[in-house]
């Protein structure tokens, strides 16, 4: 978990005030497993964001209310949220170099500057931000991926942690109840540098054959394999709750599907060695680490 949004108005007459929750919070991290963690807390989740990010990585900024914009002011816009390289050129040479200076500039200059966000960053200066935190928001890709102890230099090689990966992110899917529209596949070479390459298939899967047919074929766009691979990642994206409609049911995608869940069901009673695909059954000296 990098980080989160918690909105406490609800628990300060059982824990605290928001500085008392968010000291508790940093206490039970470092005890439970020894981290440190940063914590921000404001009336609002853009100065709570800001705020996190100012002592780390074991920090505790408070921000009361009515003192959001005083806050803000003397920050540089590098702190400040959607503001990337090319938009604080453009904000430097119009002479705006602190979020204060933001929060005082003419919206007609922001909207020329920052397009039809440049009202909403003004706002967002002035620490003016009533977005509710929002709970259980609906995934927007799933995705599995694995490191190597030693580069993978074929196509061969790398086809078995692809149809792991797949498998995991199909489980996932059925898990959450979704289909997918979207196959990604992530590549590092061993010299660290990331390709990837994405399909839109023709309809909405959620069933490891599906995927990984996919991502063997987006395998076959990437070039230089042979000097070496660092690591695969397959994920899905374009989520949907709902199948797509069909006329004419596939009788051979409807036994994958069920293959799917059964499988992710005998896994999760007897853990991931509780059933897999002989083809991933690890040859002897094979490793990878898990990351997602």
């Amino acid at each position: 978990m990098d980080e989160a949004f918690l909105d406490v108005t609800g628990s300060q007459a059982l824990f605290g005030d928001g500085s008392e929750i968010a000291r508790r919070i940093k206490q039970d991290i470092r005890s439970e497993i020894g981290l440190t963690g940063s914590a921000g807390v404001a009336p609002n989740k853009f100065v709570a964001k800001i705020a996190s990010d100012l002592d780390k990585p074991d920090g505790l900024t408070v921000v009361s209310a009515g003192e959001e914009a005083e806050f803000l002011a003397p920050l540089p816009l590098g702190r400040m949220w959607r503001v990337g390289p090319k938009a604080r050129v453009r904000l430097r040479d119009a002479g705006l170099r602190t979020i204060g200076d933001l929060a005082g500039a003419d919206v007609r200059t922001l909207e020329q500057l920052l397009g039809s966000w440049g009202p909403v960053a003004r706002e967002l200066a002035r620490g003016l931000d009533d977005r509710p935190v929002i709970v259980g928001a609906p995934p927007k890709s799933l995705g599995s991926e694995a490191t190597f102890e030693h580069d993978l230099t074929t196509t061969d090689a790398l086809l078995k942690p692809i149809l792991r990966q797949s498998m995991l992110v199909a489980d996932r899917l059925v898990n959450k109840g979704l289909w997918a529209r979207v196959v990604t596949l992530k590549i590092k070479y061993g010299d660290h540098r990331i390709r990837t390459r994405q399909a839109r298939l023709s309809r909405a899967v959620s069933d490891t054959d599906a995927i990984y047919q996919a991502a063997g074929e987006l395998l076959g766009r990437f070039d230089a394999l042979d000097s070496g691979v660092r690591l695969t990642g397959v994920s899905v994206s374009s989520l949907t709750k709902t199948p797509d409609a069909e006329l004419f049911p596939d009788p051979e995608r409807e036994r994958r599907e069920r293959l799917a869940a059964t499988t992710r069901a005998l896994r999760e009673r007897f853990g991931s060695a509780g059933v897999t695909r002989a083809s991933l059954i690890a040859d002897p000296g094979e490793t990878g680490v898990s990351r997602r």
